[in-house]
Order: C-alpha cells, then sequence, then structure tokens
C-alpha cells in the first residue's frame, strides 16, 4: 500500500478528531487476475526477445515498460521499424502529444504503448491484455503499479518481464516473495 507521508499524518492529526486510517492490500487486489511470468535472456538479446514476445503472443492492447527516456524512444523506434505500432510515452513529450498517444492506444489505434514508471502514472485503460517488464522496476511498489495495468474490471491479464542478467532474475524471484505470487519463468517460444 502506498505510504502517508509524515507531514500529512501530522496535519490529519492536529486538525481531525479521532482520525482513523484504512489500508488496502493494494497487491492482493491487483495482481490476482495476472499471470505472472519471467522470461531470462542474454542482455544482448532483450530487444530481439521482446519482439518475439509481441509477435507470438499478438496482444491487442499492451504496455512496455522501461527505466528511462531514451530507452522507451529505441524500443518505440525499434518495434517500428519492424511492423509493431508502438508509440512512446514519458516526460521529455509534449502533454498535447501524450494526451493524444493516450487517445491513440485507449481508441485501439496504437497497439503497444511503451511508458515509464513516471508517465504510466496516468495510464487508465480497461483491457491492457499484456504488460511486459523490459527493464526491472526499481522496487516493489513499481512492479504492482506496472502489472496493475492489466488484469483490470475483472479481465485476466499477463505479465512478463525480461531479464537479461542473472542479478535480474534474482531479483524478480525476490519480487514473488515479497509479493506472495509465483513468477514462473516462460520459455523463449520459437
Amino acid at each position: 500500500a502506498a505510504t502517508m507521508p509524515p507531514a500529512i499524518m501530522k496535519i490529519t492529526n492536529q486538525f481531525l478528531t479521532d482520525p482513523v486510517l484504512i489500508e488496502i492490500d493494494k497487491a492482493q487486489i491487483t495482481i490476482d487476475n495476472i499471470e505472472q511470468r519471467y522470461i531470462d535472456v542474454p542482455h544482448s538479446g532483450k530487444k530481439e526477445a521482446l519482439l518475439m514476445l509481441i509477435q507470438y503472443y499478438q496482444p491487442n492492447r499492451a504496455i512496455i515498460f522501461c527505466g528511462t527516456k531514451k530507452m522507451a524512444d529505441e524500443l518505440t523506434v525499434f518495434l517500428n521499424d519492424h511492423n509493431v505500432s508502438a508509440e512512446s510515452i514519458h516526460s521529455d513529450i509534449k502533454q498535447t502529444q501524450r494526451t493524444s498517444t493516450m487517445q491513440g492506444f485507449k481508441a485501439g489505434k496504437t497497439t503497444i504503448l511503451i511508458a515509464t514508471d513516471i508517465a504510466a502514472r496516468g495510464i487508465d485503460v480497461n483491457d491492457v491484455d499484456y504488460v511486459f517488464n523490459y527493464d526491472i522496476p526499481p522496487n516493489l511498489e513499481y512492479y504492482i503499479h506496472r502489472i496493475g495495468r492489466t488484469g483490470r474490471a475483472g479481465k485476466a491479464g499477463c505479465s512478463i518481464t525480461i531479464c537479461g542478467t542473472k542479478r535480474e532474475a534474482n531479483e524478480i524471484k525476490q519480487i514473488a516473495l515479497a509479493v506472495k505470487s509465483e513468477i514462473k519463468e516462460l520459455p523463449m517460444p520459437t
């Protein structure tokens, strides 16, 4: 669950009479309908692995999460060069363009949305069938937020994390323990 900043708690206690704090275990709410998988590939083969996963699963609507704006742009160019309709959103893209990209994604004109974690805060689309973590999320809360973009409104979803190093594979195993979920290794589709 998101934590309440101490300054807000101080104000709450100062001005409210007998306040009650209600915490919701977001991890359980958002990930129950999500099949979680990871794939272990050489670091140099991550882009090709992502392309193969997209071609194999043929998502109707998917979000790919990247750690940097530069990688989001690189993946957009890479996928478009391989005839995959993809657009990216991140903080360097003007708000009007981000709005237009999101409208295209919601309308189904763009199949793949590539996003950084900051830009992903405003993504509220119910029928995303796949979330791909191209880069390992920086912490557990980001992981839950990312994969929670799928499996919404009672629908099933799938998240696939692409691990390019032993460290990343170990990190995803630690995340699995923390969220009390099984994140199974996926064989590379052929």
